[in-house]
């Protein structure tokens, strides 16, 4: 039983790190280009 917890405890880590990490990318990219944007806009 334990083993199978530990088991289901990594998988859920590691999905949840797989998802903030695809968040922060998405993010950042996100972030980037609306600030290229605004540079190419009001700079």
């Amino acid at each position: 039983m334990s083993h199978l917890t530990q088991n289901g405890i990594t998988q859920t880590k590691q999905t949840i790190l797989a998802i903030f990490t695809n968040s922060c990318t998405l993010y950042f990219k996100i972030h980037k280009t609306y600030l290229d944007y605004v540079a190419k806009t009001f700079l």
